[in-house]
């Protein structure tokens, strides 16, 4: 008796499923096209509202990078001022980009 009624239940569900198969294939270029455009719409509804979005002021001051100095110690940049003197091959470079610096 229950495996009469899943079997109608069952048949019953499967009519309505064709039945509405048959509607949405009937209509499935309109269909498609309705999708479509409210996706479209909806893009662009999103794009105009990030587009007009500003940043808040905490937002702004927590993402603001002070301006931050390099230090060297004098000991360092004597160093670095005597290996550029020593070396000809880094002497001729830095002359030769500072005389021309657009050539290779």
């Amino acid at each position: 008796m229950e495996e009469s009624k899943k079997s109608t239940s069952i048949s019953d569900i499967e009519q309505t499923i064709k039945k509405y198969l048959v509607i949405v294939a009937r209509y499935k270029i309109v269909l498609f096209i309705v999708v479509v455009a409210l996706v479209y719409g909806y893009l662009m509804y999103q794009i105009s509202n990030l587009t007009n979005k500003s940043p808040t002021t905490n937002a702004v001051q927590a993402n603001a990078n002070p301006n931050t100095f390099i230090h060297i110690n004098s000991n360092e940049a004597q160093k670095l001022m005597s290996l550029k003197n020593n070396s000809v091959s880094v002497q001729t470079l830095f002359t030769q980009s500072r005389n021309n610096p657009f050539q290779d």
